[in-house]
């Protein structure tokens, strides 16, 4: 039997893979990546079937021979001839992206194979879809948000499927009814998003927006040096994605490189658009000198400190749109 998961979401992928296991009572799973192992790796694994075996599951991914793009030179012919009906093998074909090759004959006969049920989407959300996401979940556990908590909830999760139910199971163990007080005292804390933020006003050179995120930081009990340490993790993570933009240019591509997820590879992506290799690598020297002073104790009031590193980079050192590190 063959079923398609097609999206970019994926947390939504494997929750959706671990539902199918427990659908078909899976033990014994497989998984083959397309763009580095040989067809013929794949082809062993469901031909290796016997009928007094347990069901298995071969999960391939990085599926691309679906797609227009095809990377991994698979014979789909091959892949045809091994479909049928039984629960003995389940095949699961993973595809990034919702758009198939329909143009070629064999992809065509391949989806044919496919029972219109078993076409599962695991498209990712975006700030448009996220509050409808969000909404649709609480109906199915049975959680009550007042309409500040839920939209207080919404600005500050991100759009990892996995971790919004993962925080709204958390608060329905507390309670059925959900106030802001409730969300504000048992929601975590996204480091990660608040560093969006701050490299968001660092885009815009916007000196104040940055500080006003770094003193929300400082109120959530974050000290200086964790905050820059951040940051700067955030600046060299970018400083890969951009590199790799030029090379690659698709997120899923540079996700599998970096060994990151999709979420951010595509948020870091919005970002490094708006600089150049040269002013990352200029800002990273700039944390890495604020870092030595803090440590070696050379700078002795921290917050005012962080401050004026603000703005001495978004401003001063500002020269006809370039970063001049001093």
């Amino acid at each position: 039997m063959n079923i398609i998961l097609y999206g970019s979401d994926v947390s939504r992928r494997k929750q959706k893979i671990s539902a199918l296991k427990k659908k078909y009572q899976v033990m014994n799973t497989v998984e083959i990546n397309a763009q580095e192992q040989p067809l013929e790796e794949l082809l062993w694994e469901i031909d290796n079937v016997s009928i007094f075996d347990d069901v298995k599951m071969v999960i391939v991914n990085q599926c691309s021979f679906l797609m227009g793009k095809d990377t991994t030179h698979y014979d789909v012919k091959e892949l045809i001839k091994r479909s049928d009906d039984s629960e003995q093998c389940i095949i699961v074909y993973c595809c990034d992206s919702d758009k198939f090759n329909k143009k070629k004959n064999d992809v065509k006969e391949l989806l044919s194979t496919v029972d219109k049920n078993n076409f599962i989407p695991c498209i990712g959300l975006d700030d448009k879809n996220k509050k409808m996401y969000i909404r649709e979940y609480c109906q199915k556990i049975g959680l009550e948000m007042d309409y500040d908590a839920l939209d207080y909830f919404t600005s500050r999760v991100s759009l990892d499927t996995l971790r919004i139910e993962n925080e709204l199971d958390k608060l329905r163990i507390y309670a059925s009814r959900i106030h802001l007080e409730d969300v504000q005292a048992l929601m975590s804390v996204e480091p990660l998003q608040n560093i969006f933020k701050m490299v968001d006003a660092l885009k815009d050179r916007n000196a104040l927006l940055f500080i006003a995120y770094y003193r929300n930081f400082r109120k959530l009990g974050s000290e200086p040096v964790a905050i820059n340490a951040l940051l700067a993790s955030q600046m060299r993570f970018m400083f890969q994605v951009r590199v790799y933009m030029d090379v690659y240019g698709s997120k899923d591509v540079i996700a599998e490189h970096l060994k990151a997820h999709p979420y951010r590879v595509q948020m870091t992506m919005k970002q490094a658009s708006k600089f150049g290799a040269e002013e990352l690598l200029d800002i990273l020297a700039q944390l890495s000198r604020l870092d030595q002073g803090i440590k070696t104790g050379k700078i002795a009031d921290m917050d005012q400190a962080f401050e004026q590193f603000a703005f001495d980079l978004l401003i001063d050192n500002k020269k006809e749109g370039q970063y001049v590190v001093h």
